[in-house]
Order: C-alpha cells, then structure tokens, then sequence
C-alpha cells in the first residue's frame, strides 16, 4: 500500500485532519458526568427491577449520615445532646429533606393511664435534663431500634440520618450538589462551635458526591500529567522535540476527537468510563512511537527523508492495523456484560483505536515530513536491549527452563483470585471517604443495607398474628446469624408498643395477641407520629407486606449473594406460603456483579484472546509463529492475575476488565516482533539471524511504548477512585511483563522450536 499522496499533500492531509479533529472535539462541551452509582448497572435487569418496584412500594431512604464521635466520655452528656437536638432540627431545613433520624427524636412511648404517648425520645430544650439524659442512655443501649445504627455500643459515637427526597429519582440527583453542599455547610458551622466532637459525612448521597468530586480531579489533573509524563519520557527516549511534538499532537487529538464524538451524542460518563480518555491516549501511544522509530531509524540508516518516513510505514502498517483490530476485539468483548458503563467504554475505546490508527498513518507521516529527522545513532537498540538480546539467544534452555516453574506457579495462583466486588473499593484507603466507611463499620451497624420485603395475601394482613410472628422469627434468626449487625422491623415497633400499653411491664415485651389488637396499636402509634416520621419506610400503603432493613458487617458481594439464597431457603423451609424479595442498592449491586458482571467478562475476555489468536495465526500465516505469538500473547496476563493473587486476590470487574484493555498493546508487541522476525526468515536469514533482524527494527519502539505506556496507565494509581487505581496499576504490570516476555522469553523460544528456513510465505 502505497502512502506517497500523505506526503505529497502533507499540508492538505494536516489541514482536513485537524478540522475533523477540532469538529469532533467541540462536542467535550456537551460532556456530562454521571456520579449515581445506580446507573452503572442495566435498568432493564431483573434484579434492578425489583429493587425499583420495592422502592417504590415503600418509602425510599437516600441519605446523607452525619457521624459525631466524641473524643471524651459519651454522647449522652448535655452539651453533645444540645448539638445532636440543633443538628436535627436545622436538618429538617435542608433543600429535599424528608425525613431525619437521630437518637434525640427517637419516637419514645409510654402509656399515660389508658393514653398512649409518642414523643421525641428528649423534647426540645431538655438536654440538660439529668433524669431525660438518663432515660436516653438507658433506651440507646437497650432498644433495638437505635443499638449499633444510630449509636454505639459504647456510647461515643452516633449517627443523624437525613434522608432526601423529590418528584423523581433524576431530579434529585440534579439537586445532589445542592443538599449535599448545604449539608457540608451545617456540619462545617457546628464543627467550629462544637470542637470537642468530631464530624464525619457517609451515605449514598456523600459517596455519590464524593465519586463526583474524584472524577472531575481525575479529569483535570491525572490526564495532563499523564499527558506530562509521556511526552518527557517521549523526548529523552527519541531524543527529537519535533517528533515528540507530532507523537504528542496525534495522541492528544486522539482523546479529544473520541470524546468529543461521545459529547456530541450526549452521553454521559460514569465512575468506569471517565477513564476512557487516559485508555485512548496511552493506546494511542503505541501506534505513534512504531511509526516515528521506524522513521528515525532509516534516517539513521542514510535513507533521505520522505524515503524513512515511507518505509516506516511499509514496515508498519500491517502491524498497526492488526494490533487495532486485536484491540477492538478485546474491549468489545465488554458488550456482553449486564454493565452499561463497560459496553459504553468498549465502544469509546474501540472508536478511539480506530481514530489513533487513522491519524497514525496520516496526520503523524504528515507532520513529520514538514521539518527533517537528524540522523541519530540512538536509534539503534541501545545497550540494554543488545544484552537481552545475546541472553536470549545464548542461553535459550535456561530461560525455557525457568519458565516451567513460573508457569505452574501462575496455574495455581491465578485461580486463587476471588471474584468479589466491595463498595469500599470505591475509594483509596487514604480517602477521607474510604476512612470514614471504614470507621462507621467498626464502630456502628455498617454501610451497607439488604432489604428484605415480605407479602403476605392481602391488605391489612401483615396484622395477622401468624405472619407477626413469622416475621419475629426471620428477625431472630438474621440476628443471631454472624454477619448481621443490626435489623430493624415493625415487630419490634408493635413489641414497644405492647409493652407500653401495659405499664412498661418487661412482661409484656412481645408480639400483641390479636390481629385486632395489633391494628390498634399501630394506628394509635402512627396518629401520634409527628410528619415525616411515618412507618412507609417499614409498611406499605395497604399494609400488605413489610420490609425488614438488615445491617451486613461483610459489604463483600459473596457475602450479599449468600444471604439471598439463605433467605430464600428459610422461607421455603418455614413459611412457604410467603413471597419475600431481597433486594437494597448495595445488595443488588453486589449480586449484579457477583453472578452477573464478573462471570461475563471473565467469559469475554476468553472469547477475545481466542480471537485474537486467530488474528495471529492468520497474520503470520504460520501455526508455529502463530502458537508462540499466542503464548506471548495469554502467558503475560496469566502472570499478571497471579500476581494480583498476591497482591489482592480480589477479582471485582475492574480488575476483570483488564485482559480486554490490555490486550490490545500485549499483542501490539508480539505481532510487531514476529511480523519482522518472519519477515527476515522468508528472506532466507537463519532464526537466530531473524531475531536480531526483528530486534534491531522492533525492540526499541516496545521497550520506548512499554516505558511510556507503564508510566501513562500507572498515573492512574494516583486517582482516589480504587477502581481507576486498580484498573491502572495491573495494567500496566501486564504491559510490563508483555514487553519483557517478547523481549526475552519469546527469543528464545524461537531459537528452540523455529529452527527450520522458511521460504516464500509457508512455515
């Protein structure tokens, strides 16, 4: 294929591509950040379904929780119930508030001769009151309803809960910035008056906020100084300021053009794509550095310029468009998922290859020709590679030998990788988000709720004695199970209430004996509820079913997925009558992605190396070549999740998306070195002849893309978003071992089992 029209109308060719680029790249205006966690998964699936239709049968708790820990004595002095009874009351102020819990307007209940009285737990105004402050220890440590969820056992820590509600669940999200902001603005003005408590924020709404305010640094800081990084490294590695500047102007236009096209579609962008700029551009990077060494290196060899530029990319294009389209094939594979935000970063990668390709063979010889390449003998492999060079070769059995025993360390390792997915990965430990969920599940109920609705047949039935104590038993046995830290249920409301409606007799701390009776009390207790306090969170409109909320010390999506089924089977075994369906945000994530997300790209990622190494066995034309370059394509990533073993051993969908990123640059070096080492042997040199040949015309541009892509992806462990951090940090290990494999390993292997001439373009 010939490129001579790129030279030849270099100045056109710049001129039509930088306008396509500068179209496509005014769409990032129309970019939208998406930071509800909810939207990371297939509104469509039956799991997410279900945990719509509950919601909207009972009233639906998105919270902000304000965590107050004193530093000395307990939160039942007067001063610390003053905040606790200030805090609550301007909470109830907050834009979108519907509802606030603490252990101060805890609806208390005592009967008063044949009247039954509701009241916060300490009125307004009595927080000096030594009698009330005595009352309220004495209920915060022995009532269920507030043990561990909103205060300690210990005393010294305590939670407000403040729940947020609007017309719909997108217009409150639209309206996040402002609660969550007006909240942060309370807290911030309490913690100056009261310096002897120490104010921490948690729930959904401060995590979703949180992601936000990540993303957007991630944006603005991780990929200008992943942009930084390159072209530094770029520059002392080619040693030419202009062909660092074209490397840097297609990689830049790369990842502006594919988001722009993106913007100009109006999508958004979610906790898992907005990394999708950082994927492109380091991609892009291979592309780049093949086309510019390759050029480098005929002027070196005394070629004039347009002549090094075009056998550069006679030499390289088969091998770019192949490591593209092995690309494309690896991230597509993420359609498969139930994972909207992965099908969506498929598609953005796979775009964005295509255009990194295009521009390579355009816009970068374009460039180039505009300004003479020196000749530089730093374009020969410098003294690193020629000695990884004479080790391969020289001593092929020792490294094939030392190879086995890695391998079957890598067979018993990676398989010891859990396949598990933690909302605490949401966040590095060093987070102040990370630390405060990681202090809230130590010394309260947890993060993390399951939600557990139970129908019973009709309206009114949940009355029923029968169903009562059903329910009162499925309450026992959630707490005494090890992994549940608190459960809150209308049975222990109705036992309240039947205690108090009978002198406060201990006696009578128990289910009411009638369904009769069981209805009064409640519509006793609700017409005594001040407004916002109603039990819809608990009972739905027709009292046909209940929900019980149970508080997991495990957040770990096994642990989700193993509570469901042993729900389930419990009701088989006791009440098989009953309809139950379990459900909760962090629990139907958890089995999302634990039966689900996880499973499917594992699967997918299998699919796409076996495809890929199809593409290779059909570009060398060789089985033998094709064999090696599948092993230099799959041992890498083997070694990589075996290392991960050591390093995690937990396999959430971040790191499962791995193999599909990387596959396309793990390939890029194998079909780069193999395409010219068969090129060499069809010529007629001998392989270890043919080795060299690829090592002098390859092994510069994988170790120069290796360095720069290891460093462009490891920028990404600078994020505060785990799941960007972990994506980066094994990705770029991979890369690492890909390149040191071709390098190394991939030599000598051919030094041992491609030993036979090659003639014309049969093996």
């Amino acid at each position: 294929m010939s490129f001579k029209w790129v030279l030849q109308y270099r100045y056109l060719v710049i001129a039509g591509c930088l306008v396509l680029v500068a179209l496509a790249a005014a769409g990032n205006q129309h970019l939208r950040f998406n930071p509800d966690l909810r939207s990371l998964y297939d509104q469509q699936h039956p799991i997410v379904q279900q945990l719509a239709m509950v919601e909207e049968e009972f009233s639906k708790r998105d919270q902000i929780i304000v965590v107050l820990s004193v530093e000395r004595g307990t939160v039942y002095q007067a001063d610390v119930v003053e905040l606790i009874q200030i805090l609550t009351d301007q909470a109830w102020q907050l834009p979108y508030a519907s509802r606030v819990d603490s252990i101060t307007n805890f609806q208390y209940t005592f009967a008063d001769g044949d009247d039954l009285i509701v009241s916060d737990l300490v009125p307004a105004g009595e927080y000096d009151n030594q009698e009330i402050l005595q009352r309220l220890q004495h209920v915060a440590e022995t009532d269920p309803a507030l043990q561990r969820v909103v205060v300690s056992s210990a005393g010294d820590v305590t939670a407000v809960n403040i729940s947020f509600q609007a017309e719909s669940h997108q217009k409150l999200m639209a309206a996040m910035p402002e609660f969550v902001g007006a909240a942060s603005a309370l807290v911030t003005e309490l913690a100056e008056r009261y310096p002897q408590v120490n104010f921490m924020l948690s729930g959904n709404h401060a995590v979703n906020s949180a992601i936000q305010a990540y993303a957007q640094k991630d944006s603005s800081q991780l990929i200008p100084l992943m942009l930084l990084i390159m072209a530094l490294i770029l520059l002392v590695l080619l040693r030419s300021i202009y062909a660092c500047f074209a490397c840097v102007v297609v990689v830049i236009a790369t990842g502006a053009s594919t988001m722009g096209i993106f913007g100009w579609l109006r999508l958004e962008t979610e906790i898992v794509s907005i990394i999708a700029p950082i994927v492109v551009m380091t991609l892009a990077v291979a592309d780049t550095v093949h086309v510019v060494n390759g050029a480098i290196q005929g002027r070196s060899n005394g070629l004039a310029q347009w002549d090094s530029i075009l056998n550069s990319l006679a030499l390289n294009f088969q091998p770019i468009f192949l490591t593209s389209l092995a690309t494309v094939f690896g991230v597509i594979t993420f359609s498969f998922t139930d994972f909207p935000p992965l099908r969506k970063l498929a598609v953005i990668i796979a775009v964005g290859v295509t255009i990194a390709f295009v521009l390579s063979v355009t816009l970068l010889p374009a460039l180039l020709s505009l300004r003479p390449l020196k000749q530089r003998q730093n374009a020969k492999p410098g003294p690193v590679l020629v000695w990884l060079a004479g080790l391969s070769t020289n001593h092929a059995k020792t490294i094939a030998l030392c190879c086995i025993p890695l391998a079957a360390l890598v067979f018993w390792l990676a398989p010891q990788n859990v396949m598990d997915e933690s909302p605490r990965v949401f966040f590095e430990e060093q987070t102040p988000e990370r630390q405060v969920n990681d202090f809230v599940e130590a010394k309260l109920a947890g993060l993390v709720s399951t939600e557990i609705a139970i129908y019973s047949d009709g309206p009114d039935s949940v009355m029923d004695p029968d169903f009562l104590n059903t329910v009162d038993r499925f309450v026992n046995y959630l707490r005494e199970r090890g992994d549940i830290t608190h459960v809150a249920s209308i049975t222990d409301t109705l036992k309240r209430l039947n205690r108090s409606l009978h002198g406060d007799d201990e006696q009578y701390y128990r289910l009411p004996e009638s369904r009769e009776l069981a209805a009064q009390y409640l519509l006793l207790y609700e017409l005594s509820l001040p407004a916002g306090m109603e039990l819809t969170h608990q009972l739905n409109i027709d009292k046909s079913a209940t929900l019980v909320s149970a508080m997991r010390a495990s957040a770990t999506a096994e642990a989700a997925v193993r509570l469901n089924a042993e729900t389930r089977n419990w009701f088989e075994r006791e009440a098989p009558e009953l309809r139950v369906a379990v459900t909760g945000v962090g629990q139907s994530s958890s089995e999302l992605a634990y039966t689900y997300l996880i499973p499917s790209m594992l699967r997918g990622g299998a699919i796409a190396i076996l495809t890929v190494c199809l593409i290779l066995l059909f570009a060398l034309r060789s089985v033998r070549l094709g064999l090696l370059g599948m092993l230099a394509t799959c041992f890498p990533i083997a070694v990589g999740y075996a290392g991960w073993a050591i390093h995690s051993g937990i396999l959430g969908f971040a790191v499962s998306a791995v193999a599909g990123i990387c596959l396309g640059v793990v390939v890029d070096f194998s079909i780069h070195f193999l395409s010219k080492y068969r090129m060499a042997k069809v010529k007629g040199h001998t392989t270890v002849q043919a080795i060299e040949f690829a090592y002098d015309k390859v092994s510069r541009a994988i170790w120069i893309t290796m360095i720069v892509l290891v460093s462009g992806f490891w920028v990404l462990t600078r994020s505060d978003i785990g799941l960007n951090s972990d994506l980066g940090l094994l990705t770029g290990f991979v890369i690492l071992l890909s390149a040191l494999f071709n390098l190394l390993v991939l030599p000598a292997l051919l030094v041992l089992f491609d030993t036979k001439t090659m003639e014309g373009s049969a093996a």
